[in-house]
């Protein structure tokens, strides 16, 4: 299940392109994520060969963190930061980030688009209910407890042999009525 359920949030995927348009600040970032009303450190900027990207920390966030919808805090956040940066919607840059909000009963999946007129949110929803959880056979539940019993039982049955034939012929006697 990878800890997908209600009142999680995943995010995927990046906003990515060229230094020379937009050169994200990690600081300017974290800045306005928290004004946007989502975790400081749910993106992190990374730049490398004259590129830059703003990409997801691994892992799942639960929803408090959150102040509004997931995807439209990080749409506000990253516009915010666009604005402030003069870069507008720089043209060279590309988005394939992704929010996925798993509730109850349905799941909400929301993709961050880079348009001229900033950043825009494009959601569906669909049903979801949770796995059941995963029945254990009764092999795996007692499977290590019947290996033991039966691994001392055959040892006190091979240090008892004696005892076990005597007994064994004693009974097959009696049944045969001798």
């Amino acid at each position: 299940m990878s800890g997908e359920g209600p009142g999680r949030i995943r995010i995927e995927g990046l906003l990515e392109g060229p230094t020379a348009s937009f050169s994200p600040a990690a600081d300017r970032l974290a800045e306005a994520l928290v004004r946007a009303g989502a975790p400081a450190d749910c993106l992190v900027c990374r730049l490398e060969g004259g590129r830059a990207a703003i990409e997801p920390a691994p892992g799942l966030f639960p929803r408090e963190q959150f102040a509004a919808d997931p995807a439209e805090a990080l749409a506000l956040a990253l516009t915010l930061l666009l604005e402030e940066e003069g870069a507008g919607a720089p043209s060279e840059w590309f988005s394939t980030l992704r929010v996925t909000a798993w509730e109850e009963d349905r799941r909400r999946e929301s993709l961050l688009q880079l348009s001229r007129d900033g950043i825009r949110v494009v959601a569906r929803e669909s049903p979801w209910s949770p796995p059941p959880p995963e029945r254990r056979s009764l092999l795996r539940r007692y499977g290590l407890i019947a290996l033991l019993l039966a691994v001392g039982g055959g040892a006190w049955l091979f240090q008892h042999r004696q005892e076990v034939r005597d007994l064994w012929r004693a009974v097959r006697a009696w049944w045969a009525g001798d």
